[in-house]
């Protein structure tokens, strides 16, 4: 497996197409490991399809097995349609043959009979639903960033977030909020692996703050891991020149120079394609232990979350010092 570049087996995709109406297609050849070629056998035949993502589903048990591109439309003999295509996604586990069932779908909205699978989230495609694109942010107090980018030009909006996709693997970000109070930042993540299953990025901020008169700054290392099942990990870890939540919240600079954070959180897919993420936090220089668990409801381009965040588990303390409910919402566009 090497470097941006996500390795698939054998593949044939969904076609979620602009029409309305169903229209059929079968897999008649393996092209390579990731393209594929396609007939058409029922319904509307568009010719102007260039682009759209296309689902296929297992021949033997309807099970829809991942995604892909069509590139070009192939003229045939007797006038039909042949269209050729690149896999994005697919479940590693399933094996794609010829006479494989292609059917079109729409993924800008929400598909009741597309079952929710984390190997079916593997989209690197801005016009679809968010509940089908990787999960970008946890949001400011449920963890902060998963490893996974904006694609080229996306855009998420939201009280305490502000990014924008450079390209596929480049994301830069702010925190509108803190910038309201008195501390602007910008952030830089890098995706530099992915491979479908796993995916490992890197993320740099830099913050001042206008009361303190100081800058700080943190280096993350974040590392998704799934596969075909319902749940997903989210590592994070991060070392911070200073605790930003103390000088937001308290405005005072401590003497410490340099901390680190580490928290693994797990998620879990629901039916509905919403997610719930809960796990713990340690402070490897405090030695405490903390923990989060948030609630996120996906839409197609609104989302919003409620969560839990405890900073000590050991503290006794159950005042609002200790334990953090919160909201949050945002746009991806």
């Amino acid at each position: 497996m090497s470097f941006r570049f996500i390795p698939y087996a054998f593949g044939l995709a969904v076609l979620s197409l602009p029409s309305a109406s169903a229209t059929e297609y079968v897999v008649t050849e393996l092209l390579s490991d990731r393209t594929i070629r396609v007939h058409h056998v029922t319904g509307d035949a568009l010719s102007d399809l260039r682009d759209a993502v296309a689902v296929i589903e297992s021949q033997s048990t309807g099970e829809p097995l991942g995604y892909a591109l069509l590139n070009s439309r192939i003229p045939t003999a007797d006038g039909s349609v042949d269209w050729i295509a690149t896999v994005m996604a697919h479940g590693k586990a399933s094996l794609v043959r010829p006479g494989a069932r292609v059917r079109t779908v729409d993924l800008t909205r929400k598909v009741p009979e597309l079952p929710a699978r984390f190997d079916l989230i593997q989209l690197r495609q801005r016009k679809v639903a968010n509940r089908y694109k990787p999960q970008v942010y946890l949001g400011h107090y449920a963890g902060g960033s998963t490893a996974a980018t904006l694609y080229n030009s996306e855009r998420l909006v939201g009280p305490f977030i502000a990014a924008y996709g450079l390209n596929d693997f480049w994301q830069i970000d702010t925190t509108p909020a803190t910038l309201i109070v008195g501390e602007p930042s910008v952030g830089l993540k890098w995706n530099g692996y992915d491979d479908q299953e796993n995916r490992i990025s890197l993320q740099a901020r830099y913050n001042y703050s206008i009361r303190a008169r100081e800058s700080y700054g943190s280096l993350s290392i974040l590392w998704d891991s799934s596969g075909a099942s319902r749940f997903i990990g989210y590592t994070q870890l991060k070392i911070l020149t200073r605790q930003p939540s103390e000088v937001v919240a308290t405005g005072e600079v401590s003497d410490r120079r340099f901390t680190a954070e580490l928290q693994t959180f797990q998620g879990f897919l629901t039916s509905g394609w919403n997610r719930i993420v809960a796990g713990p936090r340690l402070n490897l220089e405090n030695k405490t232990i903390g923990g989060t668990l948030a609630y996120y409801h996906m839409g197609n381009i609104f989302d919003w979350m409620v969560g839990l965040r405890a900073e000590n588990f050991v503290n006794d303390d159950l005042s609002a010092k200790g334990y953090l409910p919160f909201a949050e919402f945002w746009w991806r566009f």
